[in-house]
């Protein structure tokens, strides 16, 4: 089926800058999502809350996360990126639960925009 300007409909390949946008924001999430952890676990150790390793284990990932995001010179997340967001993903339960929509946002962006 062929749109009125004569190129037929389907979907196209992102351009670009949309992949370079979506890499900007996914590194953008990620940063959030780190200093979002950071003050958690900074607020668990205070309280010696038991969810203080579970918290530092998520914190030092998205650590490792932006790290590799920021000096990555070809823009585009790594393969096992939406894996690896997941499997931070399991642990934002009870007190950790603020990081989940970051992480579940950069799951989409690694994921090229869709849901997984």
């Amino acid at each position: 089926m062929a749109q009125t300007d004569g190129k037929k409909s389907g979907s196209r390949a992102p351009r670009l800058t949309d992949v370079a946008d979506r890499y900007d924001k996914l590194c953008v999430v990620v940063r959030q999502a780190r200093e979002e952890a950071r003050a958690i676990l900074a607020a668990l150790e205070r309280a010696g809350h038991p969810q203080t390793q579970e918290s530092s284990s998520l914190y030092l990932g998205l650590v490792a996360m932006h790290k590799e995001l920021s000096r990555n010179d070809s823009r585009r997340p790594h393969q096992s990126l939406p894996q690896d967001l997941k499997q931070l993903e399991t642990m934002c339960g009870g007190a950790l639960a603020p990081v989940l929509p970051l992480i579940q946002q950069a799951i989409q962006l690694a994921n090229g925009g869709r849901l997984a």
